[in-house]
């Protein structure tokens, strides 16, 4: 993880323009369930994000380098693939697990990071995989989550059913039925178990475009 001079505290490796204010996650603030939380989170984002193979294909390079004495190029691309996709996955799980705040240097501007409509997707897939892993986790996760806590994620699973209508998910989708995340009878156990499916069925489609859109590159 990248460290700033300000003493136990991380900043979002996706923001990495000195000019502009920094999103601070502050270890002071962080209690050991949070830190549960982010450790099996990133556990599970890795593995998402396969990055065994990106692995293997920059390993392969350095071997084609030693035998072919090329320049070293695709080497330096692979790598940086490889560097920026672990601190995307580092960042999407601070954002979500760890107490973030914004701090402000003299001088910075603010400016709002950008994500593309894959990483947001990403983003949303993650988010949804820790709620319902926090719900199954502790039986009295529910018990203190009062009438706004349930209006805010039943506005996100409307905005997360939208994710995959994009064309370029059309090929790696078979029905789109199977992740629609239902918003009747909220947290019950039938729905719990629908929208572990639909959890699978993402994190599916992700790897696939992702894998799709690094073979697209070479």
């Amino acid at each position: 993880m990248v460290t700033n001079s300000h003493h136990n505290q991380l900043h979002d490796p996706d923001l990495g323009d000195k000019q502009q204010n920094k999103r601070i996650v502050d270890f002071s603030k962080i209690t050991n369930v949070q830190w549960e939380n982010f450790t099996e989170t990133l556990d599970r984002e890795i593995k998402a994000w396969d990055f065994q193979q990106l692995i293997d294909e920059f390993n392969y390079e350095i071997q084609l380098r030693y035998e072919k004495d090329t320049d070293g190029e695709e080497i330096k691309r692979r790598f940086n693939e490889l560097w920026n996709n672990v601190m995307s996955a580092i960042s999407i799980v601070m954002n979500i697990e760890l107490p973030m705040k914004v701090v402000k240097y003299p001088g910075s501007r603010n400016i709002r990071h950008k994500l593309s409509f894959a990483d947001k997707t990403m983003r949303h897939t993650t988010k949804l995989e820790s709620l319902i892993r926090k719900i199954c986790k502790d039986q009295d996760f529910l018990i203190a989550k009062d009438a706004h806590w349930i209006d805010y994620w039943l506005n996100r699973f409307n905005k997360y059913n939208d994710d995959y209508r994009r064309k370029e998910y059309d090929k790696f989708i078979n029905k789109h039925e199977e992740l629609i995340i239902s918003t009747h009878d909220l947290f019950s156990d039938i729905w719990i178990n629908n929208v572990k499916g639909v959890v699978k069925q993402r994190i599916k489609i992700d790897k696939n475009y992702l894998q799709a859109q690094r073979l697209s590159k070479i």
